[in-house]
């Protein structure tokens, strides 16, 4: 039985071939001639891919050692790259501490220890030919005044302590602040100090900052108004701290009040006052310096002083900080000036800003 093929032709050319009178008929099947033309480009394309491979691997071949040789030149001729020096900065805070507990200590020792019991010190310094006093003083309150880092584990350390000494002629036993001048050597947790303590004079009063508030308010102004009702809440619990105090900062009054009454004595500012500070514009801002007699449930009267920053709000300042510091002024001091003449003399304008006023 022969088998027959269909070849492309026309729709109405499709006829039988009888493979057995062809011999060029064979079992296999016919290729399409548009396939056998898809054929030819893939032939001569995949030909030309090969060619193509075949020159780039050539190329990288030649090109090969010479990339090399001048990829080892460009790392030879970089500058070599600075190890990383991890400069961990050591916490010394367990040292200091230590140190600085070792020397309150040691004054403390050596000056209420009497002749004779010098074995007492043993642990701080070598006795030899220490000389204690034949009757030791009294020491109150040591504390650290500064302390700083020598060198690796050496420190100098100056003690203030509170000192009474014993009475001389029947007269009362003199008492003081006194300083001392410790040094101490720390070595992985054991101290030992390589002198004496040696007394030194108490740190000098430095010059005071000038202080940025040119300008004094009235007690009717209303700066002046709603800073002193502020200190009233504040310290005597006069009325709801919160109603003088911007939306939003937390300022509580000290629980349980510790003053019955203050006095607001001045109150000076670093703008000049006038009508933009009578109804002041919501986000304005003043800084303010108040000073203030409070009377404690006993009756005794002290001076105080508050730095403040106040902000308008619906036409009215109220207390947005109690500053850490005072401003300060970076020019050079300039004559206080008002902008109103109180009648009160503890509002006087010529009252220097830092100065303390008297109290009654």
């Amino acid at each position: 039985m022969s088998r027959t093929l269909l070849g492309r032709r026309g729709a109405g050319d499709k006829q039988p071939v009888d493979t057995a009178a062809d011999p060029a008929v064979t079992d296999e099947p016919s290729i399409p001639d548009t396939d056998v033309r898809l054929q030819g480009q893939w032939t001569g394309g995949s030909a030309l891919a090969t060619k193509a491979a075949t020159a780039g691997l050539w190329a990288c071949l030649v090109c090969g050692p010479i990339g090399a040789a001048v990829g080892v030149l460009a790392v030879a001729g970089q500058p070599a790259a600075a190890t990383p020096v991890a400069a961990a900065a050591t916490d010394s805070s367990a040292e200091q501490a230590a140190v600085s507990e070792f020397a309150q200590r040691f004054v403390t020792t050596w000056l209420t220890t009497a002749r004779g019991n010098e074995t007492a010190l043993d642990t701080f310094i070598n006795t030899t030919g220490l000389r204690l006093a034949q009757v030791p003083s009294t020491v109150t309150d040591p504390a650290t005044s500064s302390i700083t880092r020598t060198a690796t584990g050496d420190w100098a350390v100056t003690v203030a302590a509170t000192v009474t000494g014993p009475s001389a002629g029947g007269e009362a036993p003199t008492s003081g602040r006194q300083f001392f001048l410790v040094a101490v050597h720390y070595d992985g947790g054991s101290l030992i100090a390589p002198t004496l303590p040696a007394p030194v004079a108490a740190p000098t009063r430095a010059q005071p900052p000038s202080l940025d508030y040119p300008y004094t308010a009235t007690p009717s102004d209303p700066v002046a108004v709603a800073t002193g009702e502020f200190l009233s809440a504040l310290l005597a619990g006069v009325g709801d701290v919160t109603r003088y105090v911007t939306p939003g900062v937390d300022i509580a009054a000290i629980q349980p009040a510790p003053y019955v009454a203050v006095d607001q004595r001045t109150v000076r500012v670093d703008q000049e006052l006038g009508e933009d500070t009578q109804t002041p514009t919501t986000g304005d801002t003043l800084r303010v310096l108040t000073t203030a007699d409070v009377t404690s449930p006993a009756g005794q009267v002290i001076a105080v002083q508050y730095a403040l920053t106040l902000t308008a709000r619906e036409g009215r300042w109220e207390v947005t900080a109690i500053d850490p510091s005072p401003a300060q002024s970076t020019s050079a001091p300039q004559p206080s000036a008002t902008t109103a003449t109180s009648t009160a003399p503890n509002t006087s304008s010529e009252a220097p800003p830092a100065e303390l006023e008297g109290t009654p």
